[in-house]
């Protein structure tokens, strides 16, 4: 059972992911359409109804905005990664599929991570496929008026300072995380102050030239400790988990991290992973395990503590938004300008199984 929110504990609203479903079951197609399977087995009858995976993730990201928005007008919704839903699903098989005008419209920015650099190993040049593949879809999002956010891998001083310039050349705010993806966890060093640093104030993601990315923030130190080293610095934009450690940042240091060194406004947003459970979570239940709720998938390969969801589920999405219990509400009210939507490659999942994921492309 939900426990009640408080708001002086960051609210236990604060705890989504969304992922998908595990094995693939006879006579399930693979591809973004795949068989319901709400109904319960019984004798043949008419097929089962097909889902269309991007239009539903597409669908969850446009309800939880609706739902962010009515909360606050300017809540900022930002995406990480999706670039294949950012184009009609009925015309996949197309040289051009147009626009999702809808889903483009319900979001602020999108973050597009080892476009110079990564994203599996520092340093590492991608592939020349996906690098065209994500400057088409950094070139969708520019032309529907998105901020684009850049994420690469590198520790290479030369390679650092490439993928800040190009990327800023090629209009877009860029972020160079100095270890493994999975393990964003402290401050640059290089440059040694913020890329294009400015002390004006930051109301919206137009105003961005910079952004701080941690997804890891034990090792700063107690939460008070954590919210000063990073008031310490002039970032335009930080996103944080919304927990440190396994309890949520309270609002008074997420209050401490909307403001620069210089004393002027920025932007702090709340990573929420609408992909996977987690098992170390508020929502979680005694009993849960994967196929138990049936929505609840297999293990993350990287987090065997995480398990990927069926994000189109009703139950799943009523964890996410909707309520003031709901991880949505609860960033709104911790005072977090808004939220980055990250486990969008639970996508892969749906689509084509745990190969499909490690197969990064």
């Amino acid at each position: 059972m939900a426990r009640p929110f408080r708001l002086g504990v960051l609210c236990l609203a604060l705890a989504g992911w969304v992922s998908v479903v595990h094995a693939q079951a006879p006579g399930q197609t693979r591809a973004n359409l795949r068989p319901v399977e709400d109904a319960p087995a019984g004798p043949a009858g008419p097929a089962e109804p097909l889902l269309d995976t991007r239009e539903a993730m597409r669908g969850l990201i446009e309800r939880i905005s609706r739902y962010a928005k009515g909360l606050k007008p300017d809540f900022i919704v930002a995406v990480q990664g999706g670039r294949e839903i950012l184009t009609k699903s009925d015309e996949e098989a197309a040289d051009n599929p147009p626009p999702a005008k809808a889903y483009l419209k319900s979001i602020d920015a999108i973050l597009l991570d080892g476009l110079r650099f990564g994203p599996r190993e520092l340093d590492e040049e991608p592939p020349e496929a996906r690098t065209e593949a994500l400057m088409k879809a950094a070139a969708i999002a520019k032309n529907a008026g998105l901020t684009v956010l850049t994420l690469d891998y590198a520790k290479e001083t030369k390679h650092i300072l490439e993928a800040l310039r190009a990327n800023f050349k090629d209009g877009f705010v860029p972020f160079v995380g100095q270890a493994q993806p999975a393990n964003l966890s402290r401050i640059p060093r290089v440059p040694y102050r913020p890329f294009r640093e400015d002390a004006h104030s930051v109301i919206s993601m137009k105003d961005v030239k910079n952004y701080l990315y941690l997804r890891e923030t034990q090792g700063f130190g107690r939460e008070d400790e954590f919210a000063l080293k990073l008031h310490a610095t002039n970032f335009d934009l930080v996103i944080v988990d919304v927990f440190h450690g396994r309890k949520p940042l309270s609002k008074r240091a997420v209050d401490t991290l909307r403001y620069k060194q210089t004393g002027s406004r920025r932007l702090v947003l709340a990573y929420v992973d609408i992909g996977s459970a987690a098992s170390y979570h508020y929502y979680w239940q005694d009993g849960w395990r994967e196929g138990a709720p049936a929505w609840i998938g297999a293990p993350h390969p990287r987090d065997p503590d995480r398990y990927y969801v069926e994000f189109w589920r009703p139950e799943w999405q009523a964890i996410l938004f909707g309520t003031p219990t709901s991880y949505i509400y609860g960033t709104f009210a911790q005072g977090y300008d808004g939220v980055l939507l990250g486990g969008l490659d639970s996508l892969r999942f749906a689509e084509g199984g745990m190969e499909a994921v490690s197969t990064r492309r």
